[in-house]
């Protein structure tokens, strides 16, 4: 049989132990061989004392959630470890298949713990290798609890736009009559045509275009043989994706671009279409439904029907395991598209009375909206800038978008979004300014930085254009660079303020919770946890004059301008998702319970594979506060 301490001796971090600590370890250390097709342990089955380390062969990590769908999470083949969850449970939160057949050795988790205390940097590896571990598991954390219909696929958030796409693609090319193409859509019995020029996707051809732009069309009526072109009638805004594109970006895609038909492109070759009717096969159309109802609203109490159609709608994403992310994406457009109608209807209210714009305008979104992470329907945060005009007419001009802005505020609120209890709001002068008036403020805000605009900083910063003229909106981003540019004592207000709260773990107990009140025990997941890793990221992205203002986009972003390293970013993104999901979570089930959702979670009620996942996103906060505090020289980081 090989020697324990030849293999070893090959395998990080054990060949970076002195040889006698080598040697005692191949002493406590046992073979096992396992066959293809066996089970080293089961999910929920009492756990072993001992880490398993794979000498050769394959085995597949499997988790079932409480439905019964069992879903392959990884593989461990040789020179990798498993079985290390059951360190902080007593239970595996998971089961190991043989697929190869696979040689182990087994490592006493006695044996471990002292390695750990006594080696520095083969504790560091096992720390980095289990918090890696245990964020692969964000997937089925989000899912725990989610219930699946049956005979339905809980997964297509899960699924490539390769996966649901129709090949071969029936095509016609663009030189080709509208005869020939009307002709090929009833022989094939299909609704639409790729256009093509050479091999090259130029357009698409549906039997829609052929009704509205051929056969109803007045010319046709008059002269019934005059067709015209195919290219005359094409739609040539055809969409396209790469074929790794996911079930939500195809989604988000066809809300945006109003599409009915995606295609699949890869290297300029058209793989596939993906088409509105697939997407209903892969279980929910039904954020395009409410989309195409949103814009044929005629009135607020059509878009409040509309916007309980969208909590139904989150609801059916968790259930569909949707990443955090992927909702709060989702769900912003949608509610973007909400707010643009209520404008609208707002507007054409006013112009009824003869009032029109009196210049351009531009209306920002802020806060959770703002960083397009919204789920469930929040307070209102939301501004107005306008174009400059003549002082004499300035507020004139003003009491025009005031009356504007009050009008959405009520249309707002009817859908659900309760009035900004701090009056952050575009119907309140302090939110209603002409973009000269914007920059001269948020001048003002930053030079001065105390508190009280230190916190109005807070909110207005993730602010984004949502209506209008977008280009008022990119200015003011410009401008916010700028500011910062002059004055980065400004930045070291902001981490000041955010670090006044240092998020921490406990001793005793690594939570730590609320002593005492309605939520003795609890942690506010969003106010204690969630808020300080936001402000931590916008920070440093408005250091780097990073233009995006959703926080995972940030952390990417200043993850490839070297700003944090590759190991940071992945535990800061972790820590948002995790932090995320969990209140997604609680606050949908508190909601179904018929209890107000209020974003607190008892941690010692979740199970040991929640609660390890919630202790290492506070260590991300932790991590991510450190740095901030010794970036911008908070006294007590330094």
């Amino acid at each position: 049989m090989t020697d324990p301490l030849a293999q070893i001796a090959a395998i990080v971090p054990f060949n970076q132990l002195p040889e006698e600590a080598q040697h005692r370890v191949a002493e406590k250390m046992a073979f096992l061989r396992f066959t293809k097709g066996e089970v080293i342990f089961s999910q929920k089955q009492p756990a072993y004392h001992h880490l398993f380390l794979a000498l050769d062969g394959m085995a597949e990590i499997i988790v079932q959630n409480d439905a019964g769908l069992s879903t392959v999470i990884g593989f461990r083949q040789g020179g990798e470890f498993f079985g290390e969850t059951c360190i902080v449970e007593k239970t595996y939160p998971a089961t190991v298949k043989v697929i190869e057949n696979m040689t182990c050795l087994t490592i006493p988790f006695d044996e471990l713990h002292r390695l750990w205390e006594q080696h520095a940097a083969f504790s560091a590896y096992f720390s980095r290798l289990f918090a890696a571990r245990f964020r692969s598991m964000i997937d089925e954390i989000v899912a725990e609890h989610s219930g699946e219909a049956p005979g339905m696929d809980g997964r297509p958030f899960r699924k490539r736009a390769v996966d649901m796409m129709t090949s071969p693609v029936l095509t016609i090319a663009a030189g080709e009559p509208v005869t020939k193409a009307a002709q090929l859509m009833a022989d094939k019995r299909v609704g639409s045509l790729v256009v093509t020029e050479g091999d090259q996707p130029v357009g698409i051809i549906t039997e829609r275009d052929l009704v509205y732009q051929v056969l109803a069309a007045p010319s046709s009526l008059e002269a019934p043989l005059a067709f015209p072109s195919l290219k005359a009638v094409m739609n040539s805004q055809f969409i396209t994706l790469p074929p790794e594109s996911c079930y939500y970006q195809v989604l988000l895609t066809m809300i945006r671009e109003s599409a009915r038909y995606v295609g699949v492109v890869d290297k300029g070759r058209l793989l596939g279409i993906v088409a509105l009717t697939d997407l209903v096969r892969n279980r929910d159309a039904g954020a395009l439904s409410i989309v195409d109802g949103i814009e044929h609203c005629r009135t607020i109490d059509d878009l409040a029907a509309r916007a309980t159609v969208i909590d139904r709608l989150l609801t059916a994403m968790v259930a569909e395991q949707a990443q955090p992310n992927e909702i709060a994406e989702v769900i912003t457009v949608l509610y973007d598209r909400l707010t643009a109608r209520i404008l609208e209807l707002a507007l054409d209210g006013l112009a009824k009375g003869r009032l029109n714009p009196p210049a351009s305008f531009c209306w920002l979104t802020m806060g959770s909206a703002g960083r397009r992470e919204q789920t469930l329907r929040t307070d209102q945060d939301h501004a107005i800038v306008f174009a400059d005009v003549p002082e004499e007419q300035l507020e004139r001009v003003r009491a025009f978008f005031l009356d504007l802005g009050e009008l959405v505020v009520k249309g707002l609120e009817a859908c659900g979004f309760a009035r900004c209890p701090g009056q952050v709001m575009a119907g309140n002068p302090r939110w209603c300014h002409s973009s000269s008036e914007w920059m001269h403020r948020l001048s003002g805000w930053v030079e001065e930085s105390v508190p009280e605009h230190v916190r109005q900083l807070t909110i207005f910063l993730d602010f984004r254009g949502l209506y209008g003229d977008l280009t008022l909106a990119s200015r003011l981003r410009d401008a916010v660079h700028q500011t910062y540019l002059r004055f980065p004592v400004g930045l070291h207000h902001l981490a000041k303020d955010d670090l006044r709260h240092h998020v921490s773990l406990g001793f005793f107990k690594p939570f730590v919770t609320e002593k005492s009140g309605d939520h003795k025990d609890e942690i506010d997941l969003k106010r204690s946890l969630l808020v300080h890793l936001i402000d931590c990221v916008r920070i440093f992205a408005l250091r780097e004059g990073v233009e995006e203002t959703n926080t995972l986009a940030r952390i990417r972003r200043l993850s490839e301008k070297g700003v944090f390293h590759d190991n940071d970013a992945e535990q800061f993104c972790f820590s948002y998702q995790t932090l995320t999901a969990m209140r997604i979570q609680e606050n949908l089930r508190k909601a179904h319970e018929g209890s107000k959702p209020d974003n607190y979670i008892h941690p010692y009620r979740l199970s040991k594979r929640e609660q390890a996942a919630l202790k290492e996103a506070i260590q991300g906060i932790i991590r991510l506060q450190s740095l901030t505090g010794s970036a911008f020289r908070v006294e007590g980081f330094l």
